[in-house]
């Protein structure tokens, strides 16, 4: 007969209670001669020969006929006002389809909920301007030619300069740098118990850099449209996640994107969507 059974599930500090149902079975204890075919033996990758080999397919080696090439220009400043761009050069240049930036936006201009060209850069890397050309040098020679004339504004290097009063607002418009000012707390025994029934006490403060996702293949998608219908050949962990962000991004139906991928070189939870790779379908 299945019994219920309540456990308590522990993540990142927050508890909550889960309900199994546990079928009741005769379970009998591996013996020492017991014949195990997984257990304690070497499992082969099935698809391991495919990635050692090259026979894997990965977003980078997707080629298609006619197929443009987009990159972006990124801000060299950890926080900074764009004053002037000028394309006009870039756009010129034998081989560049098009060239979008805050003054010369794309049709798709908002991605979750956001501009995707901003006045203020909040961090070294943000998006400053994209080009697509015909192939990987064109694009990196007209990004060269793009005109920049950049304010430098003040920015906190760390937590406790990013965390003091009056700091430097990381986003523009925001209510502050800190996203939960009450915090959250989470308690499990004594810590006044503790420290008077123990011996030694050391204090200090440990700090760690930020931990990327450290995927072996980078972010990256291929697109092709047939009529009305584009189809995405996305580095991703989420065919669904995008096929939605994608339609909502172009403001077409779900079922008129088509999604692709073949294998993910890591994504460590990094790779849920389509990200600013959606401008890639325009």
């Amino acid at each position: 007969m299945p019994t219920i059974k309540v456990t308590k599930v522990e993540f990142v500090g927050r508890v909550k209670e889960r309900e199994v149902i546990v079928e009741e079975e005769n379970v009998v204890p591996w013996g020492q001669e017991a014949a195990l075919h997984v257990v304690g033996r070497a499992t082969p990758r099935v698809d391991g020969v495919a990635r050692v080999t090259g026979q894997a397919v990965y977003t980078h080696d997707v080629q298609l006929p006619g197929m443009l090439i987009g990159h972006f220009l990124r801000s060299p400043y950890p926080h900074a006002r764009l004053k002037r761009i000028d394309s006009s050069v870039a756009e010129e240049l034998p081989g560049v389809w098009v060239v979008w930036h805050r003054g010369k936006r794309p049709p798709v201009d908002r991605l979750d909920g956001r501009e995707v060209f901003l006045e203020e850069l909040a961090y070294q890397g943000a998006e400053v301007a994209f080009v697509a050309a015909q192939d990987e040098r064109i694009a990196e020679d007209a990004l060269r030619l793009i005109e920049v004339e950049y304010e430098e504004l003040p920015f906190a290097p760390d937590l406790p300069s990013a965390t003091a009063e009056g700091a430097p607002l990381v986003l523009a418009g925001s209510d502050g740098n800190v996203i939960d000012p009450e915090g959250q707390v989470y308690e499990r025994g004594s810590v006044g118990g503790g420290a008077r029934e123990a011996e030694v006490i050391v204090e200090g403060t440990y700090t760690t850099p930020i931990a990327a996702h450290c995927r072996m293949e980078t972010h990256g998608s291929a697109v092709r449209w047939e009529g009305d219908q584009p189809t995405v050949w996305n580095s991703t962990q989420s065919i669904y996640g995008t096929r939605s962000s994608t339609a909502e991004a172009l403001g077409i139906p779900f079922d008129r994107v088509r999604a692709i991928y073949d294998y993910v070189g890591g994504g460590f939870g990094s790779k849920w969507g389509a990200e600013k790779k959606k401008e890639s379908t325009r």
